[in-house]
C-alpha cells in the first residue's frame, strides 16, 4: 500500500508528458495535423483524469486516516500535495488550452485595422480563412452607413466581438476556403455590416471550387483568369425582356447581341461591350438629375451601386426613373432605357467603328499601369506602361474592373495585386506573375517586364529554392551596414 503514492506519481507523469511536450511544441509555433493533436490531447486527458482521479480517492483515504491518527507530518504533506495539484490544474489548464490554439489564428487576433481577409495554408494540409479586424458592438438602434451623433454618444460602441465571433472558417468540410470582398454568413445571427461586393464573384468561385476533381496548379492558374458573371448575365436578360418591350427597330442589334450572352468577359466579344455601355447610360440617365454629375461620380466608385444592379432595373416603379429635370411629365423606366440604348448604339460606333462586328470589347477595355508622372504629357509614353487589351470585367474572377463614367470607355482602375499558384506538396515549382514588375525604377529591365505576362494571363516560375536562385541570378544586390 506504501508503494501506492509512487505507482500514481509515476502514472501522472507518464500520462502528462506527452500532453505538455504537445504544448509546447504547439507554442513554439510548430503546426501538428489536427489529427495527431486531438488524439494527443484526447488520450493523454482521459488517462489523466483515470489517474487523478484514482489518486485523489487515495489521498482523501490517506488524509482521513492520518488525521485520526494525528500524525501531522503525513497531514501536513498530503495537504501540501492535494495543494499541488488544485494550483497544477489552475496554472497549467490555461496553457493547454494556449497550446491548442493554431499559431496563425493568435498572430491574426492581434490585428485591429483596415479589414483583411488572411488566408492560411500548411504542408500538413491545413486551410483557414479569417476575416481579421476588430469588429465593434453597435448599438441596435445604429445604422452604421449613415450619420451618426457625436454629442450624446448614444451610437457610440459599445464594445468589440471577441475574435472568436469573427467570420472564419478552419479546415472546412468543402475543402476549400474563399473570399472575394463578399458579405459573410451570419455569426449567431448578426451580419456584420460593411462595404462589401455582389455575391456573384465568390459564388463563381464556390461553383469552380466544386467541381467533382482533383486540381492541378495549372487548372487553379486557369481558374484565376475566369471571366464569367452569372449577375452580369442576368441583368442582361432583364434588359433583353425590357428593350423588346419597346419595339423600337433600331434597337434589335443590342437585343440580339444580349440574348445569348452567358456573362463571359473576354476581349474580343461584343456582348460586353453591349452591355458594359447600356449600364453605364442607363445608370446616368436614372440618376444624374437627381444628384448630379459630382455626387454621381462619387457613389458609383462605391460597391453599392454594384450591389443594386439588378433589383435597380427590375423595379419598374423606382421613382429614379423619373426625370426630375421634366416638370410637365413623368418618365417611365422604358423611356429611360430606349433613351440609353439609343446612345449606347451612338457611344459604339464612335468608340469602335460603324458597323456592330466592330465593337469589340477589348477596343474599350484596355489596362494602362499608370504612374504620377505619366499624367503629365509626354511623361506617359515614358513612365505608363501599356495600354493592353485585356479580358476580364467588374466582378468577375479576373477582377479588372472600372468605373462607369459615361465616356464610353471602360479604363481599367483596379485589379488583382499578383497571381500565385503554390503547390504545397511542390512548393519549389509554384508560379506567379504581378502586374508590372519587381522594379519601381524606370531605368530598371524589371520595371516592365511582367507587365504583358500579366496582362495575357502568363505566369512564371515563383523560386523557392535558394542554390536556384543564386544559379539564375545575374546580379547581387548587397546591403553594407554605415560606419555608425
Amino acid at each position: 500500500m506504501r508503494k501506492l503514492p509512487l505507482i500514481i506519481i509515476a502514472a501522472a507523469l507518464l500520462v502528462s508528458a506527452p500532453r505538455l511536450a504537445v504544448t509546447f511544441v504547439i507554442a513554439d509555433g510548430v503546426m501538428l495535423t489536427p489529427a495527431v493533436a486531438v488524439a494527443v490531447f484526447a488520450g493523454t486527458g482521459i488517462a489523466s483524469g483515470l489517474v487523478l482521479t484514482g489518486g485523489n480517492v487515495y489521498i482523501a483515504h490517506a488524509l482521513a486516516e492520518h488525521w485520526r491518527r494525528r500524525n501531522g507530518l503525513w497531514t501536513a504533506l498530503l495537504t501540501a500535495w492535494l495543494l499541488f495539484l488544485v494550483f497544477a490544474v489552475w496554472l497549467i489548464a490555461p496553457l493547454l488550452v494556449y497550446g491548442l490554439e493554431v499559431p496563425a489564428r493568435e498572430a491574426v487576433s492581434m490585428f485591429s485595422a483596415p479589414g483583411l481577409n488572411v488566408m492560411y495554408g500548411d504542408t500538413d494540409g491545413n486551410i483557414a480563412w479569417w476575416a481579421a479586424a476588430k469588429l465593434p458592438v453597435r448599438p441596435a438602434h445604429v445604422a452604421s452607413k449613415l450619420f451618426l451623433r457625436g454629442d450624446s454618444g448614444i451610437d457610440e460602441y459599445d464594445g468589440y466581438y471577441d475574435f472568436s465571433k469573427n467570420p472564419q472558417a478552419i479546415n472546412p468540410p468543402s475543402g476549400f476556403v474563399y473570399s472575394a470582398n463578399n458579405q459573410p454568413e451570419a455569426v449567431d445571427g448578426v451580419l456584420y455590416p460593411g462595404y462589401y461586393y455582389p455575391r456573384s464573384r465568390a459564388g463563381r468561385i464556390v461553383e469552380l471550387l466544386s467541381a467533382d476533381k482533383k486540381f492541378s496548379r495549372d487548372d487553379l492558374s486557369r481558374l484565376q483568369l475566369d471571366v464569367v458573371s452569372s449577375m452580369h448575365r442576368d441583368i442582361a436578360r432583364e434588359l433583353v425582356a425590357i428593350l423588346t418591350s419597346i419595339k423600337n427597330e433600331a434597337l434589335t442589334v443590342l437585343i440580339n447581341e444580349l440574348t445569348s450572352w452567358d456573362g463571359v468577359h473576354h476581349a474580343e466579344l461584343i456582348a460586353p461591350a453591349v452591355y458594359n455601355t447600356l449600364l453605364d447610360q442607363i445608370m446616368h440617365m436614372a440618376m444624374e438629375d437627381e444628384i448630379g454629375v459630382k455626387a454621381l461620380s462619387s457613389l458609383l466608385k462605391t460597391s453599392i451601386p454594384k450591389n443594386s444592379y439588378q433589383a435597380f432595373i427590375t423595379n419598374a416603379s423606382n421613382p429614379w426613373w423619373d426625370d426630375v429635370t421634366t416638370i410637365e411629365k413623368s418618365e417611365s423606366r422604358e423611356e429611360i432605357i430606349e433613351k440609353a440604348a439609343l446612345k449606347t448604339i451612338a457611344l459604339l460606333k464612335q468608340t469602335c467603328g460603324e458597323k456592330p462586328e466592330s465593337w469589340k470589347w477589348g477596343k474599350i477595355h484596355t489596362l494602362t499601369h499608370a504612374h504620377a508622372l505619366g499624367a503629365v504629357k509626354p511623361l506617359d509614353k515614358f513612365f505608363n506602361v501599356g495600354p493592353f487589351t485585356v479580358d476580364g470585367g467588374s466582378e468577375v474572377i479576373n477582377n479588372l474592373h472600372y468605373k462607369l463614367e459615361n465616356t464610353g470607355y471602360f479604363h481599367v482602375d483596379g485589379g488583382p495585386a499578383l497571381r500565385k499558384v503554390t503547390d504545397f506538396g511542390d512548393i519549389e515549382n509554384g508560379i506567379t506573375v504581378c502586374p508590372t514588375g519587381q522594379s519601381g525604377n524606370v531605368m530598371s529591365p524589371h520595371y516592365n517586364d511582367q507587365a504583358e505576362m500579366f496582362a495575357t494571363g502568363k505566369t512564371r516560375k515563383m523560386m523557392m529554392n535558394k542554390e536556384e536562385i543564386k544559379q539564375q541570378s545575374p546580379n547581387t544586390l548587397k546591403l553594407i551596414p554605415g560606419s555608425n
